[in-house]
């Protein structure tokens, strides 16, 4: 690479994202995020997993997927998705224009639901081996859970 941006374009794309996936299982393992922000896009029909502490999270135009974030420091962005379920533990969630979407929910702070219709909102009920580490990780406790 000539240029910093250039890497950190190619890095973003390749260890960061999953975009325009069908029919797939995805999965981030433990340690292979380490903090770093994670964008979704143009997913449909998949099972993605999340297994490790990740900064922001953006899930953009995303429709029939089942979605696990284990541990977001920052704000989980959901906008433009249909018909997916989502088990998120985060520090802020903002969803816009979403339709028919369930949330089993950790967050710090009472979810942002902008311009969205059927939405379903419940208590997060999702673990994986190292995500006693990944909670602290991204600062959240687990006893304060604003999920309502």
């Amino acid at each position: 690479f000539e240029k910093r941006s250039e890497y950190r374009k190619y890095e973003m794309e390749t260890q960061y994202s999953f975009r325009n996936k069908q029919n797939e299982t995805l999965t981030k393992h433990p340690k292979s995020i380490n903090g770093q922000p994670f964008e979704i896009t143009s997913c449909q029909k998949c099972t993605i997993h999340i297994l490790d502490h990740c900064d922001q999270v953006q899930i953009d135009h995303t429709s029939k997927t089942k979605v696990f974030i284990g541990a977001s420091s920052e704000s989980i962005f959901v906008r433009n998705c249909q018909h997916c379920t989502f088990t998120i533990a985060c520090k802020q969630l903002r969803t816009r224009d979403c339709k028919d979407c369930t949330f089993y929910l950790y967050c710090k702070t009472e979810p942002i639901i902008e311009t969205s219709v059927d939405i379903k909102c419940a208590p997060f009920n999702g673990a994986y081996p190292s995500h006693y580490k990944d909670m602290p990780s991204a600062n959240l406790d687990p006893k304060q859970n604003l999920w309502f």
